[in-house]
């Protein structure tokens, strides 16, 4: 994999489609008067800090593991083990388990339903709404998760073939909605949208008049001024997508000239601009469905309205492009576009999580078969194997407890910890390992005598400080709701008393897990 190729691996785990559904569908509820471009642009400017920090420290320790590798010798091995396997293996389980549901409802479920109101077709309808149940849901998901655990199983070499075939789909599909959109005006989505909703569901009524009205009715009534408070509060939702841009590091082994940092700021902070300038501008242009309707849709969705639960499929941006669409073939390269993109997603998420339990399994935390590689393809199948069973769990109760789905927000957050971590390691870097940061290309500068990764990691600290801010300040993210908070403290919990456990039951045996830490791994 080379510096390229690194730059692709981010964008896919960024998503096109993925992750920023959640900011494009939930900033209408939360957020009505931010202005979410600019949020989106505040995102990319303020992750700087963070993303600088994590290009800077993974050069210095340019190891398969990422953040586990700098953060266990840096900070804290326990706190090193706890925050990263939290936020790369458990909870994206969590968005492995969402990933294979968001593939049909943005993917297949709304081509389906396409076909059937270009051909009439009873039967092609009824396969629409079969679908959307949770057993086909579930059935479906469970058999995308296998399948990308084989594409998985072939190895990196194989990966980066697929990923570059793979980003020419996702692209065109990022030009398709780009270009949908651009020559659609409010008025012609209204008739777009009626006469859709009238073939699909037998109703000929107003459907996009109605969802201004209720919406209205119900108390969605921006002001159409700015309102900065919200404007930042928002970054707590384009976080969602923009705050995974740097997962190149956790493949840092099998990159191509890994420790020169400016190739990996390309790579990370490269996707944060390339990716939050496309957010910028589809957010926009979906505006030309109507401003007005566009947030009043969603704020229905957001609060269970009975309008939106009539719809003949899960409300989500996507589905809303292609309802302006009139031609069959654009339909289909953009929902084959969305749906493998995410395939994509999934095969990286498979690759992040078994590194990371590969590095630590290396270190003497997990169990010595996950570090067992198997295959021809060189591939620890173990740690792979426990990713898919993890993944198959939260699949099966987001389907069949749909609420689980929205606990993005509480995913997100606990992911924090992992930022924060990274910050003081860039802080404390000169200091603690003197030898590592004297080769590291950033020892060079200082500011009034501090070293200058140092100022970029109090920078990166202060950002992950304004989130939280945000995160308790605003109730309806969720994160103080007691079963989310329950579950993200709960993991850290486990984690270290396992973290714990495992260290005392080694030094049984006469092995010192913490002299591990005091070296940088072997390539």
């Amino acid at each position: 994999m080379n510096a390229h190729d690194a730059l692709l691996f981010n964008l896919v785990t960024i998503q096109f489609f993925g992750g920023v559904i959640f900011t494009l569908q939930l900033a209408p509820a939360f957020f009505p008067n931010a202005n979410i471009p600019v949020a989106f642009l505040l995102t990319i400017l303020f992750t700087a800090p963070l993303y600088i920090v994590y290009s800077v420290l993974a050069t210095s320790y340019p190891r398969s593991g990422g953040d586990y590798v700098f953060i266990s010798r840096l900070v804290s091995p326990m706190w090193g083990f706890v925050s990263t396997f939290a936020a790369w293996v458990a909870w994206q389980w969590y968005f492995a388990a969402i990933t294979p549901i968001q593939m049909i409802w943005e993917g297949l479920a709304p081509f389906i339903l396409k076909l059937a109101y270009y051909t009439g077709s009873s039967s092609i309808y009824a396969l629409s709404s079969w679908i959307l149940t949770p057993n086909a849901e579930a059935l479906v998901g469970i058999l995308i998760l296998v399948f990308s655990l084989l594409l998985t199983a072939f190895g990196m070499d194989f990966y980066v073939k697929i990923q570059r075939a793979l980003v020419i789909f996702a692209f065109a599909a990022v030009a398709i909605a780009l270009g949908i959109l651009l020559i659609t005006t409010p008025q012609s989505y209204h008739a777009s949208f009626n006469s859709f909703l009238a073939a699909t569901t037998g109703n000929r009524t107003d459907w996009y008049g109605a969802i201004v009205k209720t919406a209205s009715a119900q108390g969605y009534n921006p002001t159409g001024s700015t309102d900065w408070y919200q404007t930042l509060g928002t970054m707590v939702l384009t976080m969602i997508p923009l705050g995974y841009g740097f997962w190149s590091i956790i493949v840092m082994g099998e990159i191509k000239d890994a420790k020169v940092l400016k190739l990996a700021i390309y790579a990370i902070y490269g996707s944060i601009v390339i990716i939050g300038l496309f957010f910028t501008a589809i957010y926009i242009l979906l505006q030309n469905l109507g401003p007005t309707f566009y947030g009043s849709f969603f704020y229905l969705y957001d609060q269970g309205s009975a309008l939106t639960s009539q719809m003949p499929f899960t409300p989500n941006f996507v589905t809303l492009i292609l309802i302006a669409s009139n031609n069959w073939l654009v339909d289909f390269l953009l929902s084959a576009g969305v749906f493998l993109n995410l395939l994509n997603l999934m095969v990286v998420l498979y690759i992040v999580g078994s590194r990371v339990m590969l590095a630590q399994t290396l270190d003497r935390l997990l169990p010595s078969k996950f570090a067992e590689l198997k295959t021809r393809w060189v591939t620890p199948l173990y740690s792979l194997l426990l990713y898919l069973i993890g993944s198959i769990i939260f699949l099966l109760l987001a389907v069949y407890y749909p609420f689980i789905f929205f606990y993005t927000s509480a995913s997100t957050a606990a992911v924090l910890l992992a930022y924060i971590l990274a910050a003081v390691a860039a802080i404390i870097f000169p200091r603690k390992a003197k030898d590592v940061y004297s080769q590291s290309a950033i020892s060079r500068y200082n500011l009034a005598g501090i070293p200058l990764i140092s100022i970029i990691g109090v920078l990166s600290l202060l950002f992950s400080g304004l989130l939280i801010y945000f995160y308790i300040a605003i109730p309806s993210l969720g994160i103080l709701n007691p079963i989310p908070l329950a579950v993200v403290i709960g993991i850290y919990v486990v984690l270290a008393v396992y973290y714990y456990i495992n260290k005392f039951w080694k030094k049984k045996f006469g092995i010192e897990v913490d002299l591990a830490f005091r070296e940088i791994p072997p390539e």
